[in-house]
């Protein structure tokens, strides 16, 4: 007699992934729930869910008070000038102690990180968008820079 072909679930090959032999045991004795593994199982979704938003909390922390922590993120500038370059720094600057100081500014940074990354990625992939856009980036620069800042308008300048 021939067997007949069992499909598999992709949430079983996802778990699978995870530990194998939980899904060995639940194929040979089915799922069984007592009310210890139950609780166990909630208070692993709890403790999953607390650590979570603690990670999350300290991941938004820069954006929601940049005095606390530096904001690195920069994601254009750094694909055009470099994370540590004093331009993309003239940049952070400007978003922390400007935008970020205003309800408009804080929903502007926000717009661009959800726009930004693609960008950055576009650029990365074509190394060509790096000169047009770094050019629209100094004209933005000079125009938004505190005079405090104007040694990175010159530095890049040289470079080119």
């Amino acid at each position: 007699m021939k067997k007949r072909a069992r499909h598999v679930r992709a949430s079983d090959l996802a778990e699978m992934g995870f530990c194998e032999m939980k899904v060995l045991l639940k194929e040979r004795h089915g799922v069984r729930d007592t009310a210890a593994s139950a609780q166990a199982k909630r208070g692993g979704t709890t403790e999953h869910l607390r650590h979570h938003q603690a990670v999350s909390a300290h991941h938004n922390e820069a954006v929601r008070s940049p005095g606390s922590v530096r904001d690195k993120r920069c994601f254009i500038a750094t694909a055009v000038y470099g994370a540590d370059h004093p331009s993309t720094d003239q940049l952070r600057w400007f978003r922390d102690h400007t935008l970020l100081k205003s309800q408009a500014g804080r929903w502007a940074v926000r717009a661009y990180y959800l726009c930004s990354p693609p960008i950055a990625s576009l650029i990365a992939s074509a190394p060509w968008l790096a000169r047009p856009v770094r050019l629209m980036l100094d004209i933005v620069r000079r125009r938004i820079a505190p005079l405090t800042c104007k040694d990175a308008n010159d530095e890049h300048d040289e470079s080119d």
